[in-house]
Protein backbone atom coordinates (compact mmCIF):
# COMPACT_ATOMS: atom_id res chain seq x y z
CA UNK A 1 0.00 0.00 0.00
CA UNK A 2 1.12 3.74 -1.13
CA UNK A 3 2.24 5.30 2.28
CA UNK A 4 2.71 8.54 3.30
CA UNK A 5 5.33 10.47 5.37
CA UNK A 6 2.79 12.29 7.35
CA UNK A 7 1.49 8.91 8.42
CA UNK A 8 4.73 7.04 9.44
CA UNK A 9 5.98 10.75 11.29
CA UNK A 10 2.38 10.78 13.23
CA UNK A 11 2.75 7.80 14.41
CA UNK A 12 5.73 8.52 17.16
CA UNK A 13 3.20 10.55 18.59
CA UNK A 14 1.55 9.04 21.71
CA UNK A 15 -0.56 9.94 24.00
CA UNK A 16 -0.17 8.98 27.89
CA UNK A 17 -2.53 7.22 29.89
CA UNK A 18 -3.07 9.36 32.54
CA UNK A 19 -4.51 12.24 29.62
CA UNK A 20 -6.97 9.56 28.32
CA UNK A 21 -8.45 9.43 31.73
CA UNK A 22 -8.71 13.49 31.74
CA UNK A 23 -12.07 14.98 31.59
CA UNK A 24 -13.18 16.39 28.72
CA UNK A 25 -12.04 19.69 29.65
CA UNK A 26 -8.55 18.18 29.86
CA UNK A 27 -9.11 16.50 26.68
CA UNK A 28 -9.66 19.69 24.76
CA UNK A 29 -6.35 20.81 26.05
CA UNK A 30 -4.59 17.93 24.91
CA UNK A 31 -6.31 18.02 21.98
CA UNK A 32 -4.72 21.69 21.29
CA UNK A 33 -1.23 19.77 22.04
CA UNK A 34 -2.31 17.67 19.21
CA UNK A 35 -3.63 20.29 17.06
CA UNK A 36 -0.20 22.55 17.91
CA UNK A 37 1.92 19.29 16.63
CA UNK A 38 0.37 19.08 13.41
CA UNK A 39 -0.34 22.41 12.67
CA UNK A 40 3.27 23.04 13.06
CA UNK A 41 3.70 20.54 9.56
CA UNK A 42 1.63 21.77 7.54
CA UNK A 43 3.85 24.03 5.33
CA UNK A 44 6.09 21.07 5.05
CA UNK A 45 3.31 18.79 4.83
CA UNK A 46 1.74 20.70 1.89
CA UNK A 47 4.95 20.05 0.13
CA UNK A 48 5.04 16.26 0.63
CA UNK A 49 3.19 14.57 -1.93
CA UNK A 50 2.38 11.39 -0.39
CA UNK A 51 -0.09 12.97 2.02
CA UNK A 52 -2.81 12.69 -0.27
CA UNK A 53 -4.70 15.32 0.51
CA UNK A 54 -7.20 15.71 -2.26
CA UNK A 55 -8.66 18.65 -4.03
CA UNK A 56 -11.72 16.86 -5.48
CA UNK A 57 -12.28 14.74 -8.60
CA UNK A 58 -10.86 16.02 -11.78
CA UNK A 59 -13.40 17.52 -13.46
CA UNK A 60 -13.99 15.80 -17.18
CA UNK A 61 -15.01 17.00 -20.69
CA UNK A 62 -14.30 13.83 -22.47
CA UNK A 63 -16.86 10.49 -21.92
CA UNK A 64 -13.75 8.14 -22.42
CA UNK A 65 -14.10 6.12 -18.92
CA UNK A 66 -18.13 6.92 -18.50
CA UNK A 67 -20.47 3.70 -19.02
CA UNK A 68 -24.42 2.15 -19.23
CA UNK A 69 -27.00 5.19 -18.17
CA UNK A 70 -24.43 7.24 -17.27
CA UNK A 71 -23.22 7.30 -20.65
CA UNK A 72 -26.38 8.18 -22.26
CA UNK A 73 -27.42 10.77 -20.18
CA UNK A 74 -23.79 12.27 -20.63
CA UNK A 75 -24.28 11.71 -24.66
CA UNK A 76 -27.53 13.43 -24.06
CA UNK A 77 -26.21 16.74 -22.01
CA UNK A 78 -23.66 16.74 -25.24
CA UNK A 79 -25.89 16.84 -27.81
CA UNK A 80 -28.21 19.43 -25.72
CA UNK A 81 -25.14 21.67 -25.38
CA UNK A 82 -23.94 21.48 -29.10
CA UNK A 83 -25.45 24.37 -31.48
CA UNK A 84 -25.63 22.01 -34.85
CA UNK A 85 -28.26 20.01 -33.03
CA UNK A 86 -30.64 23.20 -33.06
CA UNK A 87 -29.60 24.17 -36.68
CA UNK A 88 -33.57 24.45 -38.03
CA UNK A 89 -33.93 25.44 -41.60
CA UNK A 90 -30.05 26.52 -42.30
CA UNK A 91 -30.50 28.80 -38.57
CA UNK A 92 -27.66 27.56 -36.22
CA UNK A 93 -28.40 28.72 -32.72
CA UNK A 94 -25.31 30.34 -30.83
CA UNK A 95 -24.21 29.29 -27.53
CA UNK A 96 -25.88 31.89 -25.62
CA UNK A 97 -29.16 31.02 -27.11
CA UNK A 98 -28.88 27.17 -25.65
CA UNK A 99 -30.74 25.46 -22.87
CA UNK A 100 -30.20 26.92 -19.41
CA UNK A 101 -32.62 23.81 -18.06
CA UNK A 102 -32.00 20.10 -19.40
CA UNK A 103 -34.71 18.00 -17.81
CA UNK A 104 -34.14 14.17 -18.87
CA UNK A 105 -37.07 12.19 -18.66
CA UNK A 106 -36.58 9.42 -15.57
CA UNK A 107 -37.55 6.62 -17.67
CA UNK A 108 -36.15 7.11 -20.69
CA UNK A 109 -32.69 7.81 -21.71
CA UNK A 110 -33.46 9.34 -24.98
CA UNK A 111 -35.65 11.75 -24.35
CA UNK A 112 -35.70 14.96 -22.59
CA UNK A 113 -37.28 18.74 -22.45
CA UNK A 114 -34.93 21.52 -22.85
CA UNK A 115 -36.12 24.83 -22.03
CA UNK A 116 -33.96 28.66 -22.67
CA UNK A 117 -34.57 31.62 -24.73
CA UNK A 118 -35.92 29.44 -27.59
CA UNK A 119 -38.82 27.96 -25.33
CA UNK A 120 -39.54 24.53 -24.28
CA UNK A 121 -38.40 21.52 -26.58
CA UNK A 122 -38.34 18.37 -26.51
CA UNK A 123 -35.83 15.28 -27.77
CA UNK A 124 -36.88 11.56 -28.07
CA UNK A 125 -33.78 10.62 -29.98
CA UNK A 126 -31.06 11.40 -27.69
CA UNK A 127 -30.94 14.95 -28.30
CA UNK A 128 -29.96 14.89 -32.06
CA UNK A 129 -33.27 17.14 -32.54
CA UNK A 130 -35.45 18.77 -30.78
CA UNK A 131 -38.70 20.07 -31.30
CA UNK A 132 -40.12 23.21 -30.18
CA UNK A 133 -43.72 22.42 -27.92
CA UNK A 134 -46.09 25.34 -27.75
CA UNK A 135 -48.02 26.25 -25.07
CA UNK A 136 -45.82 28.35 -22.56
CA UNK A 137 -44.62 31.59 -23.76
CA UNK A 138 -43.05 32.68 -20.50
CA UNK A 139 -39.21 31.05 -19.69
CA UNK A 140 -39.67 28.02 -18.11
CA UNK A 141 -37.21 27.45 -15.28
CA UNK A 142 -38.34 24.48 -12.98
CA UNK A 143 -39.36 20.76 -14.07
CA UNK A 144 -39.98 17.90 -12.40
CA UNK A 145 -41.75 14.39 -13.46
CA UNK A 146 -44.44 13.06 -11.11
CA UNK A 147 -43.43 10.27 -8.87
CA UNK A 148 -44.57 7.08 -10.67
CA UNK A 149 -45.94 8.67 -13.26
CA UNK A 150 -43.54 10.16 -15.90
CA UNK A 151 -46.00 11.37 -18.51
CA UNK A 152 -46.99 13.68 -16.08
CA UNK A 153 -44.86 16.62 -16.01
CA UNK A 154 -44.72 20.24 -14.26
CA UNK A 155 -43.37 23.23 -15.12
CA UNK A 156 -43.01 26.64 -13.36
CA UNK A 157 -42.50 29.83 -14.53
CA UNK A 158 -41.48 32.71 -12.16
CA UNK A 159 -44.05 35.44 -13.30
CA UNK A 160 -46.49 33.63 -14.98
CA UNK A 161 -47.48 30.07 -12.74
CA UNK A 162 -47.03 26.85 -13.24
CA UNK A 163 -48.64 24.24 -16.10
CA UNK A 164 -49.07 20.53 -16.12
CA UNK A 165 -48.71 18.36 -18.91
CA UNK A 166 -50.43 14.89 -19.19
CA UNK A 167 -48.64 13.72 -21.75
CA UNK A 168 -44.69 13.99 -21.02
CA UNK A 169 -44.64 17.05 -22.30
CA UNK A 170 -46.16 17.68 -25.29
CA UNK A 171 -49.30 20.06 -24.69
CA UNK A 172 -49.51 21.98 -21.31
CA UNK A 173 -52.35 23.52 -19.37
CA UNK A 174 -52.30 25.98 -16.36
CA UNK A 175 -52.40 25.01 -12.70
CA UNK A 176 -52.43 28.12 -10.87
CA UNK A 177 -55.43 27.89 -8.64
CA UNK A 178 -54.32 29.02 -4.95
CA UNK A 179 -51.28 31.02 -6.33
CA UNK A 180 -51.03 34.72 -5.63
CA UNK A 181 -51.46 37.30 -8.28
CA UNK A 182 -50.47 40.87 -8.15
CA UNK A 183 -51.85 44.23 -9.90
CA UNK A 184 -49.91 43.29 -12.69
CA UNK A 185 -51.40 39.90 -13.52
CA UNK A 186 -47.95 38.47 -13.03
CA UNK A 187 -49.04 34.91 -11.18
CA UNK A 188 -45.87 33.63 -8.47
CA UNK A 189 -45.00 30.34 -10.42
CA UNK A 190 -42.26 28.18 -9.41
CA UNK A 191 -38.62 28.90 -9.67
CA UNK A 192 -38.28 25.31 -7.95
CA UNK A 193 -40.18 22.02 -8.17
CA UNK A 194 -39.89 18.73 -6.24
CA UNK A 195 -42.46 15.92 -6.28
CA UNK A 196 -42.95 13.52 -2.91
CA UNK A 197 -41.22 10.14 -3.65
CA UNK A 198 -44.33 8.38 -1.77
CA UNK A 199 -47.37 10.70 -2.86
CA UNK A 200 -47.60 10.68 -6.02
CA UNK A 201 -50.13 13.64 -5.90
CA UNK A 202 -48.47 16.25 -3.88
CA UNK A 203 -45.67 18.58 -5.12
CA UNK A 204 -43.81 21.74 -3.84
CA UNK A 205 -43.04 24.93 -5.37
CA UNK A 206 -40.44 27.63 -4.79
CA UNK A 207 -41.72 30.87 -5.71
CA UNK A 208 -39.36 34.39 -5.24
CA UNK A 209 -42.31 36.16 -3.79
CA UNK A 210 -45.93 36.04 -2.14
CA UNK A 211 -44.96 33.58 0.43
CA UNK A 212 -42.23 31.39 -1.06
CA UNK A 213 -43.44 28.47 -0.25
CA UNK A 214 -46.39 26.66 -1.88
CA UNK A 215 -48.07 22.81 -1.71
CA UNK A 216 -50.06 20.74 -3.75
CA UNK A 217 -51.97 17.70 -3.19
CA UNK A 218 -53.76 17.12 -6.18
CA UNK A 219 -51.20 17.31 -9.14
CA UNK A 220 -50.76 20.72 -9.16
CA UNK A 221 -54.76 21.64 -9.15
CA UNK A 222 -54.84 23.85 -6.36
CA UNK A 223 -52.08 25.17 -4.16
CA UNK A 224 -51.51 26.17 -0.70
CA UNK A 225 -48.70 27.97 1.27
CA UNK A 226 -46.69 25.99 3.49
CA UNK A 227 -44.09 28.40 4.83
CA UNK A 228 -44.90 27.42 8.85
CA UNK A 229 -41.28 28.62 10.08
CA UNK A 230 -40.12 30.00 6.53
CA UNK A 231 -38.92 33.50 7.55
CA UNK A 232 -38.21 34.49 4.06
CA UNK A 233 -40.79 34.83 1.09
CA UNK A 234 -37.95 34.22 -1.67
CA UNK A 235 -37.12 30.54 -1.70
CA UNK A 236 -34.35 30.22 -4.41
CA UNK A 237 -33.76 26.34 -4.14
CA UNK A 238 -35.86 22.81 -3.43
CA UNK A 239 -35.34 19.63 -2.99
CA UNK A 240 -36.17 16.30 -1.88
CA UNK A 241 -34.88 13.09 -1.04
CA UNK A 242 -35.55 9.46 -1.97
CA UNK A 243 -36.15 7.84 1.01
CA UNK A 244 -38.61 6.16 3.19
CA UNK A 245 -38.90 9.50 5.78
CA UNK A 246 -38.50 12.57 2.54
CA UNK A 247 -36.66 15.31 3.56
CA UNK A 248 -37.67 18.44 2.48
CA UNK A 249 -34.72 21.60 1.50
CA UNK A 250 -35.23 24.51 1.00
CA UNK A 251 -32.68 27.55 0.06
CA UNK A 252 -33.02 31.05 0.80
CA UNK A 253 -30.50 33.58 -1.03
CA UNK A 254 -28.66 33.03 2.16
CA UNK A 255 -30.03 30.13 4.50
CA UNK A 256 -31.16 26.61 4.22
CA UNK A 257 -34.14 24.95 5.89
CA UNK A 258 -35.33 21.47 6.64
CA UNK A 259 -38.47 20.15 6.58
CA UNK A 260 -39.35 17.12 7.85
CA UNK A 261 -43.26 16.66 7.68
CA UNK A 262 -43.70 17.63 3.97
CA UNK A 263 -43.66 20.97 4.71
CA UNK A 264 -45.95 21.70 7.34
CA UNK A 265 -43.19 23.14 9.37
CA UNK A 266 -39.75 24.27 8.89
CA UNK A 267 -35.98 24.56 10.52
CA UNK A 268 -33.09 26.33 10.22
CA UNK A 269 -30.04 24.50 9.55
CA UNK A 270 -27.66 26.89 9.08
CA UNK A 271 -26.35 29.94 6.54
CA UNK A 272 -25.35 29.33 2.84
CA UNK A 273 -21.65 30.01 1.50
CA UNK A 274 -22.98 31.93 -1.42
CA UNK A 275 -26.39 34.07 -1.90
CA UNK A 276 -26.18 33.65 -5.44
CA UNK A 277 -27.27 30.02 -5.92
CA UNK A 278 -29.24 29.14 -8.25
CA UNK A 279 -30.42 25.31 -7.81
CA UNK A 280 -30.22 23.07 -5.08
CA UNK A 281 -29.58 19.26 -5.50
CA UNK A 282 -29.96 16.64 -2.97
CA UNK A 283 -27.39 13.39 -3.82
CA UNK A 284 -29.70 9.98 -4.97
CA UNK A 285 -29.74 7.35 -2.08
CA UNK A 286 -27.61 10.12 0.31
CA UNK A 287 -30.27 12.41 2.12
CA UNK A 288 -28.11 14.54 3.77
CA UNK A 289 -25.72 15.12 0.77
CA UNK A 290 -26.56 18.63 -1.35
CA UNK A 291 -25.30 20.47 -3.75
CA UNK A 292 -25.89 24.12 -4.11
CA UNK A 293 -25.47 25.51 -7.64
CA UNK A 294 -24.51 29.30 -8.81
CA UNK A 295 -23.67 30.91 -12.21
CA UNK A 296 -19.70 30.14 -11.11
CA UNK A 297 -19.54 28.16 -7.97
CA UNK A 298 -20.77 24.91 -6.93
CA UNK A 299 -20.73 24.07 -3.09
CA UNK A 300 -21.23 20.20 -1.58
CA UNK A 301 -22.28 19.64 2.06
CA UNK A 302 -22.11 16.06 3.15
CA UNK A 303 -23.29 17.01 6.88
CA UNK A 304 -27.55 17.95 5.51
CA UNK A 305 -26.12 21.64 4.80
CA UNK A 306 -23.95 21.96 8.12
CA UNK A 307 -20.80 23.13 6.44
CA UNK A 308 -20.00 23.35 2.86
CA UNK A 309 -17.73 22.27 -0.01
CA UNK A 310 -16.20 24.30 -2.28
CA UNK A 311 -15.35 21.95 -5.55
CA UNK A 312 -13.78 24.27 -7.22
CA UNK A 313 -14.36 24.77 -10.52
CA UNK A 314 -12.24 25.33 -13.38
CA UNK A 315 -12.52 29.18 -14.69
CA UNK A 316 -13.60 28.28 -18.40
CA UNK A 317 -16.82 26.46 -16.84
CA UNK A 318 -18.32 29.66 -15.81
CA UNK A 319 -20.71 30.79 -16.29
CA UNK A 320 -23.22 27.87 -15.61
CA UNK A 321 -25.89 26.55 -17.12
CA UNK A 322 -27.02 23.60 -15.63
CA UNK A 323 -26.39 21.24 -13.42
CA UNK A 324 -27.95 17.24 -12.50
CA UNK A 325 -26.82 14.33 -10.73
CA UNK A 326 -26.96 11.19 -12.23
CA UNK A 327 -26.54 8.04 -10.34
CA UNK A 328 -24.19 4.96 -11.65
CA UNK A 329 -23.77 1.64 -10.65
CA UNK A 330 -21.15 2.63 -7.81
CA UNK A 331 -20.64 6.61 -7.98
CA UNK A 332 -22.58 9.52 -8.47
CA UNK A 333 -21.92 11.48 -11.30
CA UNK A 334 -22.23 15.58 -11.32
CA UNK A 335 -22.90 17.10 -14.69
CA UNK A 336 -22.31 20.20 -15.53
CA UNK A 337 -23.78 22.57 -18.40
CA UNK A 338 -21.89 25.17 -19.33
CA UNK A 339 -21.55 27.85 -22.11
CA UNK A 340 -18.61 25.89 -22.55
CA UNK A 341 -19.60 22.87 -23.38
CA UNK A 342 -20.93 19.88 -20.99
CA UNK A 343 -18.04 18.90 -17.43
CA UNK A 344 -18.99 15.98 -15.11
CA UNK A 345 -17.36 14.92 -12.26
CA UNK A 346 -16.86 11.65 -10.14
CA UNK A 347 -18.30 12.59 -6.48
CA UNK A 348 -17.56 10.76 -2.90
CA UNK A 349 -17.40 11.63 0.47
CA UNK A 350 -13.71 12.13 0.63
CA UNK A 351 -14.25 15.31 -1.55
CA UNK A 352 -12.40 18.04 0.84
CA UNK A 353 -14.33 20.08 3.04
CA UNK A 354 -14.27 24.19 3.62
CA UNK A 355 -13.35 25.17 6.86
CA UNK A 356 -16.30 26.08 9.22
CA UNK A 357 -16.97 29.64 9.76
CA UNK A 358 -16.56 29.82 13.43
CA UNK A 359 -14.03 27.32 14.66
CA UNK A 360 -14.62 26.00 18.56
CA UNK A 361 -14.09 23.40 20.78
CA UNK A 362 -17.16 21.15 19.37
CA UNK A 363 -15.24 21.71 16.20
CA UNK A 364 -11.69 21.53 14.57
CA UNK A 365 -10.72 21.74 10.78
CA UNK A 366 -8.08 20.03 10.15
CA UNK A 367 -6.28 22.02 7.03
CA UNK A 368 -4.15 18.99 5.98
CA UNK A 369 -6.83 16.58 4.83
CA UNK A 370 -9.64 19.33 4.13
CA UNK A 371 -12.03 18.29 6.76
CA UNK A 372 -13.51 18.91 9.90
CA UNK A 373 -13.83 16.58 13.36
CA UNK A 374 -16.68 17.44 15.25
CA UNK A 375 -18.44 16.24 18.81
CA UNK A 376 -19.28 13.19 19.06
CA UNK A 377 -16.47 12.23 17.40
CA UNK A 378 -14.12 14.84 18.39
CA UNK A 379 -13.62 13.66 22.11
CA UNK A 380 -13.25 10.00 21.04
CA UNK A 381 -10.89 10.80 18.70
CA UNK A 382 -8.89 13.06 21.70
CA UNK A 383 -8.82 10.73 24.44
CA UNK A 384 -8.08 7.72 22.40
CA UNK A 385 -5.08 8.12 20.94
CA UNK A 386 -5.73 11.49 18.33
CA UNK A 387 -3.51 11.38 15.21
CA UNK A 388 -0.94 9.19 16.74
CA UNK A 389 -3.84 6.49 16.80
CA UNK A 390 -5.94 7.39 13.83
CA UNK A 391 -4.75 9.57 11.28
CA UNK A 392 -6.01 13.08 9.99
CA UNK A 393 -9.39 12.25 8.61
CA UNK A 394 -10.52 11.43 5.19
CA UNK A 395 -14.07 12.69 5.34
CA UNK A 396 -16.75 14.53 7.58
CA UNK A 397 -19.02 13.11 9.52
CA UNK A 398 -21.38 11.37 7.03
CA UNK A 399 -24.44 9.12 7.01
CA UNK A 400 -23.68 5.62 5.56
CA UNK A 401 -25.79 2.22 6.14
CA UNK A 402 -28.47 4.43 8.31
CA UNK A 403 -25.39 5.08 10.55
CA UNK A 404 -23.36 8.51 11.17
CA UNK A 405 -19.54 7.71 10.33
CA UNK A 406 -16.24 9.58 9.55
CA UNK A 407 -13.38 7.61 8.05
CA UNK A 408 -9.67 8.78 9.34
CA UNK A 409 -6.16 7.16 7.52
CA UNK A 410 -6.32 4.27 10.04
CA UNK A 411 -9.79 4.03 11.29
CA UNK A 412 -13.22 4.54 11.01
CA UNK A 413 -15.39 6.13 13.80
CA UNK A 414 -19.34 5.42 14.10
CA UNK A 415 -22.12 6.21 16.15
CA UNK A 416 -24.14 3.30 17.45
CA UNK A 417 -26.93 3.17 20.30
CA UNK A 418 -27.24 0.11 22.50
CA UNK A 419 -28.08 -0.38 26.25
CA UNK A 420 -25.45 1.93 26.91
CA UNK A 421 -26.91 4.49 25.19
CA UNK A 422 -25.51 6.79 22.30
CA UNK A 423 -21.97 6.40 21.96
CA UNK A 424 -18.99 6.46 19.70
CA UNK A 425 -16.98 3.39 18.63
CA UNK A 426 -14.50 1.95 16.36
CA UNK A 427 -15.72 0.10 13.08
CA UNK A 428 -14.37 -3.53 12.90
CA UNK A 429 -12.19 -1.87 9.71
CA UNK A 430 -9.04 -4.82 10.05
CA UNK A 431 -11.61 -7.32 10.48
CA UNK A 432 -13.32 -6.31 7.03
CA UNK A 433 -10.16 -5.83 4.90
CA UNK A 434 -8.96 -9.10 6.03
CA UNK A 435 -12.03 -10.88 5.85
CA UNK A 436 -13.16 -9.25 2.68
CA UNK A 437 -16.70 -8.99 4.67
CA UNK A 438 -19.16 -6.11 4.59
CA UNK A 439 -18.83 -3.48 6.82
CA UNK A 440 -21.45 -2.69 7.49
CA UNK A 441 -22.32 -6.04 8.71
CA UNK A 442 -20.06 -5.05 11.77
CA UNK A 443 -22.00 -2.48 13.26
CA UNK A 444 -23.00 -3.95 16.61
CA UNK A 445 -19.20 -4.46 17.84
CA UNK A 446 -18.32 -2.80 21.20
CA UNK A 447 -14.97 -1.12 21.57
CA UNK A 448 -12.97 -3.18 23.80
CA UNK A 449 -12.73 -6.39 21.61
CA UNK A 450 -15.63 -8.14 20.33
CA UNK A 451 -13.97 -11.52 18.95
CA UNK A 452 -12.68 -14.16 21.42
CA UNK A 453 -8.66 -14.64 21.15
CA UNK A 454 -8.00 -17.14 18.57
CA UNK A 455 -4.81 -16.36 17.78
CA UNK A 456 -1.89 -14.83 19.77
CA UNK A 457 -0.55 -11.07 19.41
CA UNK A 458 2.96 -11.61 17.36
CA UNK A 459 6.20 -11.87 18.63
CA UNK A 460 7.16 -9.13 16.44
CA UNK A 461 4.34 -6.68 17.81
CA UNK A 462 3.90 -7.96 21.52
CA UNK A 463 5.68 -5.20 23.08
CA UNK A 464 3.72 -2.35 20.78
CA UNK A 465 0.36 -3.56 21.43
CA UNK A 466 1.44 -4.26 25.09
CA UNK A 467 2.73 -0.60 25.44
CA UNK A 468 -0.28 1.09 23.43
CA UNK A 469 -3.02 -0.78 25.35
CA UNK A 470 -4.05 -3.22 22.42
CA UNK A 471 -6.53 -4.76 23.60
CA UNK A 472 -8.83 -1.39 23.54
CA UNK A 473 -6.96 0.31 20.78
CA UNK A 474 -6.67 -2.05 18.09
CA UNK A 475 -8.88 -5.16 19.22
CA UNK A 476 -8.07 -8.56 19.28
CA UNK A 477 -5.80 -10.34 16.64
CA UNK A 478 -8.24 -11.80 13.59
CA UNK A 479 -5.59 -13.62 11.87
CA UNK A 480 -1.85 -15.05 12.60
CA UNK A 481 1.05 -12.89 11.60
CA UNK A 482 1.84 -13.01 7.90
CA UNK A 483 3.86 -11.42 4.92
CA UNK A 484 1.75 -9.41 2.51
CA UNK A 485 2.62 -7.96 -0.42
CA UNK A 486 1.25 -4.22 -0.16
CA UNK A 487 -0.48 -2.36 -3.43
CA UNK A 488 3.03 -0.38 -4.20
CA UNK A 489 4.49 -4.31 -4.47
CA UNK A 490 6.48 -4.11 -1.11
CA UNK A 491 6.14 -7.10 1.32
CA UNK A 492 5.69 -6.35 4.62
CA UNK A 493 5.08 -8.91 7.70
CA UNK A 494 1.96 -7.55 8.90
CA UNK A 495 -0.96 -8.77 11.62
CA UNK A 496 -4.49 -7.55 11.38
CA UNK A 497 -7.04 -6.84 14.73
CA UNK A 498 -10.38 -5.90 14.68
CA UNK A 499 -9.94 -2.42 14.68
CA UNK A 500 -6.14 -1.89 12.81
CA UNK A 501 -3.12 -3.92 11.41
CA UNK A 502 0.21 -4.00 12.52
CA UNK A 503 3.27 -3.77 10.05
CA UNK A 504 6.46 -4.35 10.44
CA UNK A 505 8.79 -2.30 8.60
CA UNK A 506 12.60 -3.38 9.63
CA UNK A 507 15.43 -1.02 9.14
CA UNK A 508 13.27 1.96 10.50
CA UNK A 509 13.43 4.23 12.98
CA UNK A 510 10.40 3.31 14.49
CA UNK A 511 10.02 -0.71 13.00
CA UNK A 512 6.30 -0.99 14.11
CA UNK A 513 3.68 0.96 12.55
CA UNK A 514 0.05 1.00 12.31
CA UNK A 515 -0.92 0.47 8.97
CA UNK A 516 -3.26 3.50 6.54
CA UNK A 517 -6.48 0.80 6.65
CA UNK A 518 -8.77 4.00 6.43
CA UNK A 519 -6.98 4.76 3.61
CA UNK A 520 -6.89 1.22 1.88
CA UNK A 521 -10.66 1.08 2.63
CA UNK A 522 -11.64 4.46 0.97
CA UNK A 523 -9.21 3.65 -2.18
CA UNK A 524 -10.94 0.36 -2.55
CA UNK A 525 -14.03 2.36 -2.88
CA UNK A 526 -12.71 4.71 -4.93
CA UNK A 527 -13.02 7.59 -2.98
CA UNK A 528 -9.04 8.37 -3.23
CA UNK A 529 -7.01 8.12 -5.97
Amino acid sequence: MTRSRLGNDCVSYRKSNEARAKSASSAWDTCRGALAFFLALVLWLRLASAVGAASGTPWHTESDILSGDVLSAWQLWENALEPETWAQEDQSWIPSSLPWLISAHPSSANTALAAGSMGLHRTVDGGETWTHLPGIVAPVIAIAYKSGDSQIVFAGTELDGNYRSRDGGVYWHRINSGLLQDKLGNVAGAVALAADPLLPSTLFAATTTAGGLYRSQDEGATWSLANSGLPEESIRGLAITESSSPRLYAATSSRLYLSSDRAATWSLIGALPIETSRKLLVEPGAPVTLLLVAEDAIYRSTNGGLTWIDLDLPPEMAPIRDAVLVSGTQFTYLFVASENGPYWQRLTPATPQSPPQVQSETVIYVDVTGHTIREPFLTYYVTHGGVARFGFPRTDAIAEDGSTVQYFQRARLEIVTDEEGERVVQSLLGKSLHSGEDLSAASTQTDTGSTPEQYAVDQVFASFYASNNGREAYGSPVAPAADEEQLNGVILYTQYFEFARLEHHPGAATPVLLGLIGDEYLMQRGWLE
